[in-house]
């Protein structure tokens, strides 16, 4: 059976980034466009995403995304400490 994960940024994980007042950060987010807005209200109609669906956090995820109306770059998470490199180590459990 395929095993599917969610590699990208989390609210938790820009909320601990774009924390502190570094230019750099602020410059990761950005205001979600009309596309974007479509595009995470189709997938919220995913079977997988589902109110009972088997992935609820990503369902929570996505509902953040459209209610901070905001999304992240990963080149926002350069300004963190360990960089990209050491978010992706911890995602993959490296």
């Amino acid at each position: 059976m395929p095993r599917i994960q969610w590699l990208g940024l989390t609210s938790s994980d820009i909320g601990n980034v774009a924390s502190g007042n570094d230019l750099h950060q602020s410059q990761g987010l950005l205001t979600l466009t009309a596309r974007d807005r479509r595009k995470a209200a189709k997938m919220l109609g995913w079977a997988v995403m589902a109110e009972h669906g088997c992935e609820p956090e990503w369902r929570r995820q996505l509902q953040v995304m459209l209610m901070l109306d905001v999304k992240a770059e990963l080149q926002l998470l350069e300004a963190a400490q360990g960089g990209i490199v050491r978010w992706v180590a911890e995602r993959l459990g490296l």
